[in-house]
C-alpha cells in the first residue's frame, strides 16, 4: 500500500491562508489556527503592552511590536506571537512582512486552546531559534512563567503568582507586578 507523504508547509503557505479572523501559524511545517482571543486574554495583553512601552519609552530603546505580525523563524516555523521585543541588535531582522529572525523577547498569553503549544512546541522552537526570553502568561491560573537564555537555552528563570513580582533579564530594569499584569 502507498504512503501518501506530507510536504511541510512554508512562509508561501502561510501567505495564502484566508484573513478570516483566526490566527494561523506553521510550527515544523504543520499548520496551527487559534481562534479569536477572548476579552480576558485581551486585557492582560493590554496591561502587559502598556507596562513594557512605558519602559520602552523611558529608556529609548527597543520596539515593541503586538500580534498579528507573521514572526518567520525558518522556512517551515512562521508564528505570530502574541507580543515581542526588539531591542536594536535585532533591528536588522524587520522587513517590510514582518520579522524575519528571532525577538529578543516574546509573550504568549494562553488559552484554553493555545496553552499546551504555547508550553510545548512553541517554547521549544522559541528556544531551538535563539528567541532570548519568552513569558507564558496564564490568565487561567494567575500565573506568569518567564523562561531565560542561560548558556543557550532557555530554562525557566521564575513562575510567579499574584502577589509576586519578576524582573526581565532582556529588558533591564524592568520589574513586573503579576498583580499589575493579572488585574
Amino acid at each position: 500500500m502507498a504512503r501518501l507523504l506530507r510536504t511541510a508547509l512554508t512562509y508561501e503557505d502561510f501567505l495564502r491562508f484566508p484573513d478570516d479572523g483566526n490566527r494561523y501559524e506553521i510550527i515544523g511545517g504543520e499548520k496551527y489556527v487559534s481562534g479569536a482571543p477572548t476579552f480576558r486574554h485581551q486585557q492582560v495583553l493590554q496591561r502587559i503592552n502598556r507596562a513594557i512601552q512605558r519602559h520602552l519609552d523611558g529608556s529609548g530603546r527597543g520596539d515593541l511590536v503586538t500580534a498579528p505580525l507573521a514572526v518567520k523563524l525558518s522556512p517551515h516555523d512562521i508564528f505570530q506571537p502574541d507580543l515581542m521585543v526588539l531591542l536594536p541588535d535585532r533591528a536588522d531582522i524587520i522587513a517590510a512582512d514582518g520579522i524575519h529572525g528571532a525577538p529578543n523577547l516574546v509573550v504568549e498569553v494562553t488559552s484554553g486552546s493555545t496553552e499546551t503549544r504555547d508550553r510545548g512546541v512553541k517554547k521549544d522552537a522559541y528556544d531551538r531559534f535563539g528567541v532570548d526570553e519568552y513569558w507564558i502568561v496564564d490568565p487561567d491560573d494567575d500565573r506568569i512563567e518567564v523562561h531565560a537564555r542561560v548558556k543557550g537555552k532557555l530554562d525557566l528563570a521564575c513562575d510567579v503568582g499574584r502577589g509576586e513580582s519578576f524582573e526581565s533579564r532582556v529588558l533591564a530594569g524592568l520589574t513586573i507586578s503579576a498583580d499589575e499584569i493579572l488585574g
